[in-house]
């Protein structure tokens, strides 16, 4: 059988200049897929590369996955492929400008074939994706960040890691010229009542302040969006806040 998802998104520029957040969805017959990704760079170059970056990868899923078999292990093979093909895009286009020169960009991908029990989640930096069942929320990703790398060393504690300088810089990234780009994917079995939400730090950083296990007890998750945006630049987010969700509400 078939899951029947619900979608729902918002974004705010915040306190920046600028909104460097880019997402995208999808929900087809055979798909359901949601992008956020969270550009970096000088000028407008954050902008471009998460832009340029979920352009790429909803184009290229909607022509490609058709011709992948069904299968759990070949889908995760295809969105491997088609995040490197994103990497390329993105190198490409800045070896092209000089304003574009440091521009990459966090990514996180939700896809979901249907018919199949599981969904793969995939990511490269620090946008997260969190997963919700009966009043409990895991964060399926973990930050590829120098900070993180640390306190995953032993070399420093978690409450060390939140304060430490460099808990914001990315040893991995979509568009990455001399560093191992490979995303972390995973895969999660969904039930009926699920919910997946993926977002910027602008979001994350203040989860905390946003209640969100119990906002996503809703039937419907139609405005939560918003509303986790709005509170999280009320609790002091400086950031580009994004956030989309996911609600699995049963099965066709």
């Amino acid at each position: 059988m078939q899951q029947q998802v619900e979608i729902d998104f918002f974004s705010l520029q915040g306190h920046r200049s600028n909104n460097e957040d880019s997402s995208g969805f999808a929900n087809t017959s055979e798909y359901v897929l949601g992008i956020v990704a969270d550009g970096m760079g000088g000028q407008a170059s954050g902008e471009v590369a998460s832009k340029e970056a979920v352009d790429f990868l909803l184009k290229e899923i909607q022509n490609g996955l058709p011709a992948i078999p069904p299968e759990m292990e070949a889908t995760k093979e295809f969105l491997r492929y088609a995040i490197g093909e994103a990497n390329k895009l993105l190198v490409i286009l800045a070896s092209t400008e000089s304003k574009l020169h440091n521009m990459g960009t966090t990514l996180v991908v939700f896809l979901l074939r249907k018919g199949l029990a599981h969904a793969l989640v995939g990511s490269l930096g620090d946008s997260p994706a969190y997963h919700w069942r009966h009043g409990e929320v895991k964060c399926l990703t973990k930050d590829h960040s120098v900070a993180q790398a640390l306190l995953d060393a032993g070399s420093i504690t978690p409450a060390q890691a939140a304060i430490h300088p460099f808990r914001n810089r990315l040893w991995k990234f979509l568009g990455s010229k001399d560093r191992d780009i490979s995303p972390d994917i995973c895969a999660i079995a969904l039930e009926p009542g699920d919910r997946m939400v993926l977002c910027s730090d602008g979001l994350s950083g203040d989860f905390q302040a946003v209640p969100v296990a119990r906002e996503l007890a809703q039937p419907s998750v139609a405005g939560l969006s918003e509303r986790f945006c709005n509170l999280a630049l009320k609790a002091g987010s400086q950031d580009n806040v994004t956030c989309l969700i996911l609600g699995i509400n049963g099965c066709l």
